[in-house]
């Protein structure tokens, strides 16, 4: 046992070591329904999506905040009840509605002809 908590307290304090100085708080960039958008605000998302740590509850809960007031995506994700339950209902219909990749497709590819256009005149 004193083995145990010797090897426990060692591994601690590896890891207080290793962090001397403190990290700048990460601010998530909010999501307005902008389909060009969805792609950074899905990769910065996931990060507490991902985490089984965090109750589903609090990812509905995080989501609304990350979501612009009065936006599409804010509206979508109040469309549900914020309950745990609702969460993967929630980022399904969001996937669905942001994230297919027909419309991201479609979105780049009039991006590019506008550049092209653009640069012709």
């Amino acid at each position: 046992r004193r083995e145990d908590l010797q090897s426990v307290i060692s591994e601690a304090s590896g890891v207080i070591s290793r962090h001397k100085f403190k990290l700048p708080t990460i601010e998530f960039k909010k999501f307005d329904g902008n389909i060009r958008d969805w792609l950074s605000f899905w990769v910065q998302f996931r990060k507490i999506h991902d985490d089984p740590d965090i109750a589903l509850v609090d990812k509905v809960e995080y989501l609304i905040q990350a979501t612009v007031p009065g936006s599409r995506a804010r509206q979508l994700v109040e469309s549900f009840p914020a309950i745990g339950k609702n969460y993967e209902k929630i980022v399904q219909g969001l996937e669905a509605r942001f994230g297919r990749e027909d419309l991201q497709i479609e979105v780049y590819v009039r991006e590019l002809l506008k550049l092209i256009l653009h640069n012709a005149m």
